[in-house]
């Protein structure tokens, strides 16, 4: 039992980040989210504007938290382009990533607390919205330091269907939330991630510090191993 208590309390300790992304940008301005790799996607019909910077940038300021540099992600509902729209979707795509057993994190510093955030990932070419939703408790006038649990998110990746709904993101056509999935994800493997912001009319959303972490193979093993002495312990007390 003491062996298993240290484990699971030292877990974070024994992780690997299989993916990181800073948003970087240490060029003293504003640019567009697609020279970063990244689409962003606004409104129902999924106006492509990766290439505009009155509605979404990499901003050159101070990242979240400050010592990963300068850059995160903007989004701006007052943006000239269109104006006063409050729905997007901002993705990236890459080579196919097992994130089973993942702790997936992110910093957000918003203007209001009206925005919404889900995250997005793509699974076997489609994508999918978590049904859990994020949002600040508080408004920022820009982004700070996460040291309270308004700026730090985090969502647990689990297959269960219940998590998840499904997405719609047709490029010039199409976006839209559905129905949540009535069968688990087909796979903890992705090919793409990002966020899908709502209610976002007229509000400042600021995204930073993506981070996907998995327990080392080790770990898991060991936590394994001690469930099971744990299991067979029980039993013999049972038949006891």
């Amino acid at each position: 039992m003491v062996v298993l208590y240290m484990i699971i309390a030292s877990k974070s300790f024994c992780a690997t980040v299989i993916y990181n992304e800073q948003f970087d940008n240490s060029t003293g301005s504003s640019v567009a989210v697609n020279t970063i790799g990244w689409s962003s996607y606004l409104g129902s019909t999924a106006s492509n504007i990766s290439t505009q910077i009155n509605a979404t940038v990499i901003s050159s300021a101070t990242g979240n938290p400050t010592a990963d540099g300068t850059g995160y992600f903007g989004f701006i509902g007052t943006g000239t382009f269109p104006a006063h729209t409050g729905t997007l979707a901002f993705v990236t795509t890459f080579s196919a990533l097992d994130i089973a057993g993942s702790t997936i994190t992110w910093t957000m510093a918003n203007g209001s607390t009206a925005p919404v955030i889900q995250l997005l990932i793509q699974v076997n070419g489609n994508w999918y919205v978590s049904n859990q939703t994020f949002s600040n408790s508080t408004t920022y006038a820009s982004i700070s330091t996460p040291t309270t649990a308004s700026i730090l998110q985090t969502l647990n990746f689990s297959t269960q269907a219940s998590d998840w709904s499904a997405f719609t993101l047709t490029p010039w056509s199409s976006m839209s939330v559905g129905s949540v999935l009535s069968s688990d994800l087909s796979s903890s493997s992705i090919t793409g991630i990002g966020f899908y912001l709502s209610n976002a009319a007229d509000a400042t959303v600021r995204l930073d510090s993506l981070t996907v972490t998995v327990p080392e193979p080790g770990t898991i093993a060991l936590l394994g191993v001690c469930l099971l002495v744990l299991g067979a312990r029980t039993i013999k007390r049972s038949r006891a």
